[in-house]
């Protein structure tokens, strides 16, 4: 059985979020630089934005995901070949892969081991992953105020926190014992605009935060946690912005 972490909506996802394919994708599929002979697994593919523009070049493709709306929306929106499935136990025959790429999705997968024994498992020897992920420190601020919040009223919010994310250090170390050589591995900030503000971020990425707060009071509970972040995320204009941290790799599977 597939667990999702979160209830995704490709359309609130895509007007809360896009900058997840706008800004972070398009320097990933630069570094992807997909071949027309190439078989890609993209790992995490979510709506199927940035799988649709792997097509685009020739190259075969299929997406998998854990939420079977936005597979649905990748199939229907894109015509891709995209599938239902849990990143932390892949399904596909040994050697099908030349290139895994992911964008975004490692973060909401707990179990490393799991995650690269099916990549190295389903890349031919020689091939690539390719990844870009929230790494260590990734919206700290808000996951703080989040949990702070949520004590206020009585509610421990820590065992909710859906992600996992590692620090560069973490990754090679997994990544060695999993098979693989890394190429490049490097960790920065991104301080992208939430053009509906904390509140919009949470509704899209942070909803099971709140799945012990009263219906008639999420709303001004998360109105909550965006005042507490008025200080350190919002500008004098007015604009808010994630303190987002990223991992961006590429590692080889050993020949």
């Amino acid at each position: 059985m597939v667990v999702e972490l979160n209830v995704w909506d490709p359309v609130q996802y895509n007007h809360a979020a896009g900058f997840v394919a706008r800004e972070f994708g398009q320097s990933l599929l630069e570094l992807l630089c997909p071949q027309s002979s190439d078989v890609i697994l993209d790992l995490g593919c979510g709506d199927g934005v940035l799988t649709a523009q792997i097509a685009a070049t020739g190259a075969s493709v299929v997406g998998v995901d854990s939420s079977a709306a936005m597979v649905s929306h990748a199939r229907e929106h894109f015509g891709l070949d995209a599938h239902v499935m849990d990143g932390q136990a892949l399904t596909f025959p040994n050697d099908e892969f030349v290139i895994v790429f992911s964008n975004a999705a490692l973060h909401w997968m707990p179990y490393a081991d799991g995650i690269l024994s099916g990549v190295a498992a389903t890349l031919k020897p020689g091939g690539r992953f390719v990844v870009e992920c929230g790494g260590f420190g990734n919206i700290a601020s808000i996951v703080t105020a989040v949990v702070a919040v949520l004590a206020r009223h009585g509610i421990d919010g820590r065992p909710k926190i859906p992600w996992t994310f590692r620090t560069t250090r973490e990754w090679e170390e997994h990544l060695t014992k999993a098979g693989f050589r890394v190429k490049s591995m490097v960790s920065y900030s991104r301080q992208p605009v939430l053009p509906d503000g904390i509140v919009g971020w949470l509704k899209t990425f942070g909803d099971n935060f709140f799945d012990d707060v009263p219906l008639d009071m999420r709303d001004s509970v998360m109105h909550e946690v965006q005042d507490v972040l008025k200080w350190s995320l919002c500008d004098g204009h007015e604009v808010w912005r994630a303190d987002y941290i990223r991992v961006r790799f590429e590692a080889i599977k050993d020949a």
